[in-house]
């Protein structure tokens, strides 16, 4: 196993220390029952999970995509609902040799004071994430942009620091799938694309309706 972190550090564990993690992880799995548990606690995330596939996969439009970009996904798209990772919402991938990329949308996740579930995200949110998927400033695209990309990242750096996009490809790469969900809903009737749109010129994203 190859941990692909850059130069961000991602926790306590190496990568030399990451095979002995695996299978202490693997034993814990195996000698406390844990898929005994996990189904004993059914009560706890099945109505997350049906609130999810209900009011946000139902209206999820994923041939979209095809039809947009002219060409299938070339990763595959996992949802997972973070029940034990808090209200905020992330996106790691991983590569399996001889397989398809794996990029997963980690939902956010928070019970009110009845104990129901409250998703940290909507379909905006998943249409946002699969498009990530599509979007990537590279080669010969990534060499001709270099010089209005660092232009952008000067012009917008204080905003865009702010939302952790560091570099200006990352800037770019964001714009386009901003832009991209706006598209999504413009195409399904969306009555809330302007306003979403000065939601992302807030943001700092002031080329937007541009883009769009």
């Amino acid at each position: 196993v190859k941990l692909d972190t850059g130069k961000k550090s991602i926790g306590p564990i190496s990568e030399q220390e990451t095979p002995a993690f695996l299978s202490a992880l693997n034993d814990f799995y195996r000698t406390s029952h844990f898929n005994d548990f996990f189904d004993a606690h059914s009560y706890v995330y099945g109505p997350a999970l049906r609130l999810f596939n209900d009011s946000i996969m139902k209206h999820f439009d994923q041939e979209w995509y095809t039809r947009f970009y002219g060409t299938p996904p070339a990763e595959q798209f996992r949802i997972v609902i973070g029940f034990v990772n808090g209200p905020s919402c992330y996106g790691p991938s991983r590569q399996l040799v001889g397989q398809s990329k794996e990029v997963f949308s980690i939902i956010g996740y928070a019970a009110n004071r009845k104990g129901q579930p409250v998703l940290m995200a909507d379909l905006g949110t998943v249409v946002h994430e699969f498009n990530h998927s599509f979007i990537k400033i590279e080669g010969d695209t990534k060499n001709a942009l270099a010089k209005s990309g660092k232009n952008i990242k000067s012009y917008s750096a204080f905003c865009m620091k702010q939302q952790a996009y560091d570099s200006w490809q990352t800037i770019l790469e964001e714009s386009l799938v901003r832009a991209a969900e706006k598209c999504y809903f413009i195409e399904h009737g969306d009555g809330k694309v302007d306003k979403g749109i000065r939601n992302e010129m807030n943001h700092g994203f002031f080329w937007m309706p541009e883009l769009v």
